[in-house]
């Protein structure tokens, strides 16, 4: 389910774009690395993918971007994000008795995000332009391995982008 709404103010210099948002999923697809033994006694592990269970996933998304004036673009993003294992079954010894892991941390899903971005363009006396371009990203904590494994977290952080383009 999403709901959301997009609209234009301040003579068409202000763009707001708002989404909330709810997903629920079933037979949630996982991978899992398991020992095996073959045929002639051999002892090995391989990945299976299989169906762990559900989850559920909601939250809100906002993005706004102004044109201060007629060279410079501010850019603003925001979101915050829900996402939680209903249901997380497990063979995790491969003797097909399944654990219950549904308090685990549902990995690549940070809680929060945030960008603040700014565009300026230059004109050039010869027709020229010059684009100048910098945002700042953030993002919180998340975890990267579906079993939430020891040192399997990344921090939160903060990325910096900045470029330029020319163009004659």
């Amino acid at each position: 389910l999403e709901l959301g709404l997009k609209g234009q103010f301040a003579d068409n210099t202000v763009q707001t774009n708002l989404a909330l948002f709810y997903t629920k999923f079933s037979d949630l697809v996982r991978s899992q690395v398991i020992p095996f033994t073959d045929d002639v006694g051999n002892t090995s592990q391989e990945t299976v993918n299989f169906n762990a269970g559900k989850s559920e996933v909601y939250g809100i998304e906002a993005e706004v971007v102004w044109l201060a004036t007629e060279n410079l673009r501010v850019d603003l993003t925001a979101a915050y994000t829900k996402h939680n294992y209903i249901e997380f079954l497990v063979d995790t010894n491969g003797d097909g008795v399944k654990e219950d892991l549904s308090g685990f941390t549902v990995p690549f899903s940070p809680e929060w995000q945030w960008s603040l971005g700014l565009t300026y363009d230059q004109q050039l006396g010869n027709g020229g332009l010059i684009t100048w371009n910098t945002t700042m990203h953030y993002q919180s904590e998340v975890e990267l391995s579906v079993f939430n494994s020891l040192y399997t977290q990344m921090e939160s952080r903060y990325l910096w982008d900045a470029n330029m383009t020319w163009r004659d």
